[in-house]
């Protein structure tokens, strides 16, 4: 299994994002530019963008092994993860964790400080993600090749965490002011 590397680089990956999400505008708000300088914050960009790409690399292998391993039961769960109920928060967690962190690939972008607090704020959603997918794939267990939760509780149990997260990201998102 490639879930121990995969689980370590997935926390580095979180907890620096984590990091500079607070440091950013700790920095700032107490006058620490002298102590925490932008050579500070490039380094650790480039911490997020090694461990993201790596986190990426453990999602492709993820696909591959079920794909390689010819087995039913994997090949229906990733299979699920990808185009079933839960396909977009699978989709959201792959573009999060892997896709964004990939502007850290320009130095301006690691030196605009707007730009860092947007990607860290999607790897801290990314990574919410990736424990949502993980925990409610699972949850709603496959049987066979069919996508189907096995119990009529599992499948209330699925549905109504499904419009629960919708209900609540659209009302986050709805009270975001995303332009001034």
């Amino acid at each position: 299994t490639i879930f121990p590397p995969y689980f370590v680089a997935g926390a580095i990956f979180g907890g620096f994002a984590m990091v500079l999400t607070i440091m950013v505008p700790a920095r700032f708000v107490y006058g620490l530019q002298d102590l925490i300088t932008m050579k500070h914050i490039d380094n650790m960009a480039k911490i997020i963008l090694l461990t993201g790409t790596i986190v990426g690399y453990a999602y492709c292998m993820e696909l591959f092994v079920a794909w390689y391993s010819n087995n039913p039961y994997e090949q229906a769960a990733f299979l699920n993860r990808t185009t079933g109920y839960y396909k977009y928060y699978y989709y959201c967690m792959f573009t999060f964790n892997v896709i964004v962190p990939q502007v850290f690939w320009f130095r301006y972008c690691r030196h605009n400080l707007w730009i860092v607090m947007a990607v860290c704020m999607c790897v801290n959603a990314g990574m919410w993600f990736e424990r949502f997918v993980i925990i409610v794939t699972s949850r709603c267990a496959v049987s066979g090749v069919t996508s189907d939760p096995r119990t009529f509780a599992d499948s209330t149990s699925c549905r109504s965490n499904h419009s629960r997260v919708n209900r609540q990201l659209r009302e986050a998102v709805g009270d975001a002011k995303l332009f001034p």
